[in-house]
């Protein structure tokens, strides 16, 4: 196996000189002419250890503790192959020092617009929404003066199905985290050759009611095999990045609590912006498709910043575990501060174009049923052409986001240059981001349905267990509403690993080296993932010159 300093020797991290020592594991060495810290970073106790000065709480970060035998190699910058971009460039740490964040707020302009349109939009909930609200609910009579109540459980039968479904579904969310973090591989290519299966089993039962549709699974069922056979090579790749992500997240698992918080808020917000839709419909007399617009792009724009946030509080965490280890205090709430403060204008401006294409994809929609109504047959083929263009390129621009936002999260940049960087990232690793994500994609799908399963069982046999006259439809309807919630508990911790494998992927392309100090285990199933994958890129990369090439491992 790679010894990191060994690997980072090779690298060029140390004087010549002091490359034997380092090759013999001596402990405490550290470059010549950077044994003192860097500037701002403080005294150390031990001088010969390299310390580092943590941007985001000020605090001296002690990389010595976390490097193999006590020592560590303080070096120059790794560079970040962004070729000659200027708007790409910025500081890259070296690998005993934790990301700089930029200083200041970013993207203003769009910091104070979603600021006041936040505040229009509670304006406009209690002063219109709220009396609207208020004057329609005296308006209704219930001339028959019935009460409505449950026909299939009370009341507290109902909760106590919803509180035991929610615990069951994090909890074995939870233990899907920890089996998913140790079988990476296996899970991945059993979810391929499983949609293999599906597919194949679903041709020989079509065939019995239509050929013609048996044919078409059964092609998609050869597509589908030559897939997974085409990307077998590359799935230790993908499972080593899904491990190291899933480390992560399990190191900090109030990512996770994050992310439950984040439906919480999602909720809050609908409800504010209902009201407000409300009073604006209320208020509106005829002419008010312009206020309609302006709502419908409010709704999307508050959801998109929220989800944005949480996807930045993880990047910047999981950019702290690799540079820092688990020197930095509390890294998931600093990560939530920049990201609700001085990268919020940042957060908003991408947002705010998957707002826009949301919103002009939903008017497409409209006017395409509007035109069917009318019986606009080539009006209405046209508006459903435009709207499954605006669908692909709303989904380009929310892909194009989680990479852009890693950066938002971790360096703190402001939009345009995090855009930048993606862009150099893609021409530096290629199909290689796009198949990673897939394969890690398919597994997490599959971990929700086993989730939801699961806890539609255990919905089932409570709604039995705890009333033995229960009625078949009780049964269905508690093992079918505890299977939805289970699922989408899951979907919410998956949202976390998927945030978590593009921080991972993102850091190794700018500095693998600091994770041989924070986390040498995980650097070591890295290097031997990628010679797996594909060593002509090892070498592309300039990665064999770093580590050494695999005839030396």
């Amino acid at each position: 196996p790679v010894n990191p300093e060994v690997a980072l020797a090779r690298a060029g991290m140390a004087h010549p000189q002091d490359r034997g020592l380092l090759a013999h594991q001596e402990p405490h060495m550290t470059t010549p002419g950077h044994e003192h810290p860097p500037a701002g970073a403080g005294g150390a106790h031990n001088p010969h250890a390299a310390t580092a000065v943590d941007p985001y709480t000020g605090k001296p970060v002690h990389a010595a503790a976390h490097a193999p035998h006590g020592g560590v190699v303080h070096g120059q910058p790794v560079l970040a192959h962004h070729g000659h971009d200027p708007h790409a460039a910025h500081h890259v740490p070296t690998a005993t020092e934790a990301p700089k964040a930029e200083e200041g707020y970013r993207d203003v302009a769009f910091l104070i617009a979603f600021v006041i349109h936040l505040l229009v939009i509670l304006i406009i909930a209690f002063a219109m929404g709220i009396p609207a609200l208020n004057a329609a609910a005296s308006e209704e009579q219930n001339p028959a003066g019935h009460t409505v109540s449950p026909t299939v459980a009370n009341e507290s039968s109902i909760v106590g199905m919803l509180v035991v479904a929610a615990l069951v579904g994090g909890a074995t969310s939870m233990l899907w985290l920890a089996f998913l973090q140790r079988n990476a591989a296996s899970i991945i290519t059993c979810a391929l050759w499983t949609s293999v299966v599906v597919q194949a089993v679903g041709a020989v039962i079509a065939f019995f009611f239509s050929p013609f549709m048996g044919v078409i699974l059964l092609i998609l069922a050869a597509l589908c095999a030559c897939y997974a056979r085409a990307v077998a090579n590359r799935i230790p790749f993908a499972s080593e990045n899904l491990k190291v992500a899933t480390a992560a997240v399990r190191m900090y698992p109030a990512t996770v609590g994050l992310a439950f918080l984040a439906i919480l808020v999602q909720l809050v917000w609908v409800v504010v912006w209902a009201l407000a839709f409300y009073g604006v419909q209320a208020e509106s007399e005829g002419d008010g498709n312009l206020a309609e617009v302006f709502m419908l792009l409010s709704l999307f724009w508050g959801q998109q910043v929220i989800q944005n946030i949480v996807h930045c509080t993880i990047a910047g965490t999981v950019g702290s575990w690799w540079f820092a280890g688990d020197t930095v205090a509390k890294p998931t709430w600093g990560a939530l501060k920049r990201s609700c403060t001085t990268s919020l204008g940042s957060i908003a401006f991408g947002s705010l174009i998957v707002a826009i294409i949301k919103t002009l994809r939903a008017l497409a929609r409209n006017a395409e049923n509007e035109a069917r109504k009318r019986g606009g047959a080539g009006a209405a083929f046209v508006l459903c052409f435009v709207r499954c263009m605006l669908d692909c390129l709303e989904r380009l621009v929310e892909y194009f986001n989680k990479w852009a936002f890693c950066y938002v999260g971790i360096y703190g940049k402001d939009f345009r240059s995090a855009g930048s960087a993606v862009f150099a990232l893609f021409r530096d690793r290629g199909w290689t981001t796009v198949i990673n994500d897939d394969l890690i994609g398919t597994a997490l799908s599959i971990g929700c349905l086993v989730v939801g399963v699961g806890t539609g069982i255990i919905g089932a046999i409570w709604a039995v267990g705890t009333d033995p006259n229960a009625t078949g439809s009780w049964i269905f309807a508690s093992a079918f509403i505890s299977l939805i919630i289970g699922f989408m508990m899951c979907a919410i911790v998956s949202t976390v690993i998927t945030s978590s494998v593009a921080t991972v992927f993102v850091c190794w392309a700018e500095n693998p080296e600091a994770l041989g100090h924070t986390h040498p285990e995980h650097l070591e199933s890295l290097l031997n993932a990628w010679r797996t994958f594909h060593p002509a890129e090892m070498e592309a990369c300039g990665y064999n010159a770093r580590f050494g090439a695999p005839s030396a491992v």
